[in-house]
């Protein structure tokens, strides 16, 4: 991927990332890569969206499609605005959690 299709995540551009619980983040339809270089640290990640309104539409329509969930699946998008902590990890704030049961329950699936 060329430099310039990078987006760099920041208070007022944040990215969002959507997780399962079976796997890990949900990868295989992200927006664009993200990127944060500074002297000590170069981060590169996959979006899931740009904005939170478009994340859960998406990861609805990922439930949707998503088979091999069992009742105790659940799914979360997260808020990542471009800050790390002291060890090099991204700092994630988590802004949207459902299971599958609900997802049923609330007729998602």
């Amino acid at each position: 991927m060329a430099e310039n299709q990078y987006i760099t995540p920041t208070k007022e551009n944040p990215v969002f990332k959507a997780h399962c619980s079976d796997f890990g983040y949900i990868e295989q339809e992200y927006y664009k890569s993200w990127e944060i270089r500074t002297k000590e640290l170069w981060l590169i990640g996959n979006t899931f969206s740009t904005n939170l309104t478009d994340a859960i539409v998406r990861l609805h329509e990922f439930i949707k499609s998503y088979e091999p969930a069992t009742s105790k699946t659940k799914y979360e998008i997260f808020f990542f605005d471009g800050n790390i902590d002291k060890y090099g990890n991204s700092k994630e704030i988590k802004v949207y959690s459902i299971t599958e049961a609900n997802a049923r329950k609330w007729k998602l699936k």
